[in-house]
């Protein structure tokens, strides 16, 4: 600044004309140093001026220019301004601009460096001096000075000035595109971005401006499940603790003591059913109806009723290899938990958390029980793993025939069938068969389903190498053919299969059946249809540990067809159809034989399942069949050859009698809602009808269910003999002993031994050529599934 300043004031004030003058004539002095060279090329050392034209005078040696000579002032001044700029920018030119060759740029570095730094220190001394001598120059330059000064000092804040000034800036920017974006995605239309700001904003809403305090969480959980159930009953949002109870469901495994708990609330009913393991498999679809875990008829309490009772807890089930397997037993009423008294907790969920805990501890419970008394049993904490196959045995005066109940498809349920079928042949092995079996029944009446891979894996224990057993196909999920890749463990041509559904079969259960049915490798038995459930569901793994279990795709039999029962296209509820006969399309198994889709899997063998008396059912669900077995379980002593008697049958008979007098159990419950909607409509109706003509009515109700006691006496006999049993036995035997009395299993039982009927009905003739699986569209044509590419095969979890 200093030096432009200097400049600008010579050149246009002409104040410094003495200094103009020197510099003129030192350019002047060039012509005569050109004299002062010494032959061997050095220079003489001269006079002040002469040391600073040095580096002029070499350039004028090397290029032999022949205007050196010429005495000319500007020119002069002109030819050492461009030479000294030719130096300061590092390369040689000559006085017309023009680069010089590389030989010349090297005769001047002997002397660049020296001529450069003199030629500095002498140009600043000379303006230090100038500015020295004029008092307006010097004020300029303090000012600078001062100026230089305080900057210097002030360049860390600057540099913070300009860095917050330049962050601000961008951000602003951003926030500016941000909300342009956002702003130009509304308006586009894109209805997931809409229904996420409108939620958001609904939510922000009522969290701050409801007039009560409001839960958001609980708020966007409902919102979310309302939404979720609009679609179809399977696709659900589980928060924290529901992620935890699918997880164990998938995988059947807790860490716990095996044991069912149940709250008992009163004597006239039963109550709130808790279980200490994941009680429901994933994929169910429905309520599977279990008339001792139903608390229909409980009756309600009132608050005061909740706050003066203690809570009392029972033992409602003891798996065996766990708490059953250490002492503990159906009907146990718990008193205390390793210390803590039972009636100091709050719920059953407390309960449950007391019984739980880490793996390896033992959990001391203090139970009374019915016909013992107190007793301390202690079951060691361990993770539990509830079995899918909960009974495996050969059929009893047939020992070539085996029969095997799967319950639930989870993570291990192909390796337990596999080693069911295993254990089975090395019996027959013992027995000293050739370890094959004639015959084999599968339970999978009520069996609500689960994993479709399990599914996959049980499948292939039984269909023939290459055989496809189901695909899957969905609006945005590839297709996927699964297709076994390894020899059947049990083969059809050496073993007969017979298949047992009933109305609670769903899921992958009926994945298992649809393979069996298609591919002609066992006949079907049951009462009509399975349940009809053909989607598929995927498990999402959510933020903050929550999960979303959403319906990907529709799973197809090897036969191509769907048979899922209800039509979800237009929503859940009311929109929900069931798919008519009319809808319904023709397929063909192997053999040829007729199956339809959308509708679960038809029997091929369809045998009525028993219908249970008004009786039975309210005696089952009242829970006075557990009650009275509690009362003889403490008068008597079960013995080896145990049956209820008729004796034992009117004692029961008298004890029911006497508690529908007390008002402890309501033989009309199953009627009360019917009953309680008529005596509505006819007051709406202005009809004048007295309660006591009401009362009439039930009273004749209560005479002709009394009646049933006697009509039947077998069907409740069974029941009553399995309440008592079940308070000494494992579930292993409670199942084997119904065996002898369930009617589809001895049909079953008798198809397999007729091999005549067996293949009749797996041969059926229909006109359509063997091994091809083919169907039938509306149109008329016929078309095989084999030609259809559903796609890769891949392994999925679910």
């Amino acid at each position: 600044i200093t030096h432009t300043i200097v400049w600008a004031f010579t050149t246009h004030r002409g104040r410094l004309s003495c200094g103009n003058q020197c510099l003129i004539q030192n350019v002047r002095d060039i012509s005569n140093l050109k004299q002062l060279q010494n032959q061997d090329g050095s220079l003489v050392a001269g006079t002040r001026s002469t040391h600073r034209t040095r580096l002029n005078l070499w350039k004028n040696f090397s290029f032999n220019n022949a205007n050196n000579d010429k005495d000319d002032d500007s020119s002069d001044f002109d030819r050492l301004g461009k030479k000294s700029s030719a130096i300061d920018n590092g390369r040689d030119k000559n006085v017309n601009g023009e680069e010089d060759d590389g030989d010349s740029s090297k005769k001047i570095n002997p002397f660049k460096t020296m001529l450069q730094n003199e030629r500095i220190t002498e140009l600043n001394s000379s303006i230090a001096n100038i500015v020295r001598s004029n008092e307006f120059l010097s004020k300029i330059a303090s000012y600078v000075q001062e100026f230089a000064d305080r900057f210097e000092q002030n360049i860390s804040n600057i540099k913070l000035v300009l860095l917050s000034f330049s962050t601000g800036i961008a951000l602003t920017v951003g926030v500016l595109l941000y909300a342009v974006a956002t702003t130009v995605s509304l308006e586009d239309g894109n209805p997931v971005t809409e229904s996420t700001a409108l939620m958001e904003t609904i939510l922000t809403d009522l969290s701050e401006g409801y007039v009560d305090e409001v839960d958001s969480r609980t708020l966007f959980e409902t919102g979310v499940s309302a939404m979720l159930s609009s679609l179809d009953p399977y696709t659900e949002f589980e928060n924290v603790k529901d992620a935890e109870a699918m997880q164990e469901s998938i995988s059947s495994r807790y860490g716990g003591i095996g044991l069912v708990i149940q709250e008992v609330r009163d004597e006239k009913g039963i109550g709130d059913l808790s279980v200490d393991q994941s009680g429901d498999e994933v994929d169910t679809g429905f309520d599977e109806e279990d008339f001792l875990e139903n608390p229909a008829n409980a009756p309600s309490k009132t608050k005061k009723d909740d706050k003066e009772k203690e809570l009392k807890i029972r033992a409602v089930k003891a798996f065996e290899g766990f708490a059953f397997d250490f002492g503990m037993r159906t009907g146990d009423l718990l008193v205390a938990v390793d210390g803590t008294p039972i009636k100091s907790l709050k719920s059953v969920d407390e309960v449950r958390n007391k019984l739980r805990g880490e793996i390896g501890t033992v959990a001391k419970i203090d139970v009374i029980r019915d016909g013992v008394g107190p007793l301390t049993v202690e079951v060691p904490r361990q993770v539990v793993k509830i079995p899918d196959v909960k009974l495996s045995k050969l059929m009893p005066g047939n020992d070539d025939i085996g029969y095997i109940q799967l319950s639930s498809f989870t993570t291990d349920t192909g390796l337990e069938m596999r080693n069911a079928i295993l254990d089975l042949q090395s019996q027959i092995l013992e027995r000293g068969g050739n370890g094959e079996l004639k015959g084999l029944i599968i339970d999978l009446r009520g069996n609500p389903g689960g994993l479709l891979t399990s599914a996959v894996d049980v499948a292939s224990l039984f269909v023939p190498r290459g055989s496809d057993i189901v695909s899957a196909k969905g609006r945005g999920f590839p297709g996927v053919l699964y297709r076994s890749r390894v020899e059947p463990l049990i083969s059809s041509q050496k073993t007969k299969l017979a298949v047992l559904i009933n109305g609670n079969t769903a899921s992958a259960a009926e994945i298992l059946s649809g393979a069996i049915q298609d591919l002609d490798l066992g006949v079907i038995v049951g009462s009509d249809r399975s349940y009809g459930k053909g989607l598929v569901q995927n498990v999402q793994e959510l933020p903050y540990s929550t999960a979303l279990k959403y319906t990907v795709a529709k799973y197809y039999t090897p036969s191509g067809r769907c048979i899922q029962s209800i039509d979800y296209k237009d929503g859940n509820g009311k929109k929900a159809v069931k798919v008519s006969e009319n809808d319904k399309s023709l397929f063909y198994t192997r053999s040829g034989r007729e199956v339809k889709d959308g509708g679960g899997i038809e029997a091929d063998l369809k045998v009525p399942a028993p219908s249970a008396s008004a009786l039975e059912v309210t005696l089952l669900r009242s829970g006075i069949l557990k009650d009275f077995a509690s009362e003889w379980s403490k008068k008597n002593q079960l013995t080896d050859n145990f049956s209820v008697t008729d004796q034992l049958y009117r004692e029961f008979q008298a004890y029911v009698n006497d508690k529908h007098k007390a008002g402890d159990i309501n033989l009309t419950a199953i009627y009360a809602g019917p009953l309680k909607q008529l005596q509505r409509s006819l007051e709406e109706s202005k009809y004048q009808i007295s309660k006591s003509e009401l009362k009439s009515l039930e009273s004749d109700i209560v005479r002709e269910m009394i009646k049933d006691f006697d009509k039947y006496a077998k069907d409740i006999k069974e029941d009553l003999s399995n309440a008592i049993l079940d308070r000494y036995l494992p579930d292993s035997m409670l199942l084997s002993r119904s065996l002898k009395t369930d009617v589809q299993v001895n049909a079953a039982l008798k198809l397999l031994k007729n091999t005549n009927e067996f293949n009749q009905l797996l041969a059926r003739n229909t006109g359509v050529e063997g091994d091809k699986l083919a169907r039938i569209d509306s149109s008329g044509a016929t078309t095989s599934k084999a030609s259809e590419d559903l796609g890769v095969r891949l392994n999925l979890n679910w």
